[in-house]
């Protein structure tokens, strides 16, 4: 806690703020630094993998130069010019994956769950599109006919 040097830190502790909010941001910049430090291992590992497995070497440039541009902005800015490459990457993976689910979906469907549900009911062995069961009054299950014990609750289904 800071000493009280004021009257009004009494009434305002402003100085706590303050520590608190720089404790957080110093927080954030080492994890931004370090996320971005990874990333850039894992791009230049990538790299080459390209280079030296693939025999790839114009591939294996380019990803060297994405890397050491993701790792060199996270080292002088964090919280800018990082933050804001990865909020762009973050955006263009939402897109694309709000596109190919919108492309695969379909596909996934019509070709593999509706064929699939169809061979089920010729076959009978889809249950859920039996039908009702005419000799049952109500599919209610009454509480004073089951037993209430600690078991019961534990498993339920």
């Amino acid at each position: 806690m800071v000493p009280l040097e004021t009257p009004s830190a009494v009434v305002w502790p402003w100085r706590e703020r303050e520590a608190r909010e720089e404790s957080r941001r110093a927080a954030a910049v080492r994890a931004a630094r370090s996320r971005g430090l990874i990333q850039a291992a894992v791009g230049l590992a990538a790299a080459a993998l390209f280079a030296f497995v693939f025999h790839k070497p114009r591939f294996a440039m380019v990803v060297v130069s994405i890397a050491s541009i993701v790792g060199l902005s996270a080292l002088i800015s964090p919280l800018g010019i990082y933050g804001w490459i990865t909020r762009g990457v973050e955006k263009l993976g939402y897109w694309i994956g709000t596109l190919l689910t919108w492309i695969l979906m379909p596909f996934l469907f019509f070709f593999l769950f509706f064929p699939v549900g169809l061979f089920l009911r010729a076959r009978k062995r889809l249950g859920i599109t039996r039908g009702r069961d005419s000799r049952l009054a109500s599919y209610w299950i009454s509480t004073t006919e089951r037993k209430s014990t600690r078991e019961s609750y534990d498993r339920q289904f």
